[in-house]
């Protein structure tokens, strides 16, 4: 498999002030303003590092929705092979729809967990503001321009409600690996707990 070269804009943002000392004339009464190094070979690199890494984001945030559609296939309907046909519509038709958002897995996933008790206390509130900050972030990739700005590094701007800006540095990067990670654990012992407590035991006639 090859990989794809495809049309991408790139923004760089120079900031600074103009030494009006180094303006050199022109004989068309123009003049040249020297800026200094606008683009330079670690500019461009961190940019699309920043990009692949969102790239990373956007799909490790599919992977974290199909926890989420597992673990709503499971309470709704449970492991049993009887049930194929409605489980195939259910979650292809309904859970994995684009009418079923993101946002709308996360509150019926809080509302399975509040009545089950699958998680508690501290370790519900982390994972549900871990969920809203991995949308917040796959929003910004996924709607957002990434750019490097000379003054301050990469970011990526994007809107929410008001024009925001994510700066992309090795400390956000961290804080990415760290909640997919940790939201990931979480959901796999939900998924493992719902599955333990579906279970009956079986009974054997004397």
């Amino acid at each position: 498999m090859r990989e794809i070269e495809l049309p991408i804009a790139e923004e760089y943002i120079l900031k600074g002030k103009i030494d009006m000392n180094k303006v050199i004339p022109n004989e068309d009464g123009t003049y040249l303003v020297p800026l200094g190094t606008i683009l330079d070979d670690n500019m461009v690199h961190n940019v699309r590092i920043a990009r692949d890494n969102g790239g990373k984001v956007l799909y490790a945030t599919t992977s974290i929705e199909k926890q989420i559609v597992d673990i709503l296939l499971e309470y709704f309907l449970g492991s049993n092979e009887g049930q194929s046909n409605k489980k195939n519509i259910f979650k292809n038709d309904i859970l994995a729809s684009s009418a079923f958002s993101f946002s709308a897995k996360k509150n019926l996933l809080s509302i399975i967990l509040d009545q089950e008790g699958l998680i508690k206390g501290k370790n519900k509130s982390i994972m549900q503001e871990n969920l809203k900050t991995i949308m917040d972030w796959r929003n910004a990739f996924a709607h957002g321009h990434v750019k490097n700005s000379a003054a301050n590094g990469c970011f990526v701007e994007y809107y929410s409600g008001n024009l925001e800006k994510l700066m992309l540095d090795d400390s956000l990067w961290d804080e990415v690996e760290s909640i997919f990670i940790e939201t990931h654990s979480f959901l796999k012992e939900i998924l493992k707990s719902l599955k333990d407590k579906s279970k009956i035991p079986s009974s054997k006639t004397p």
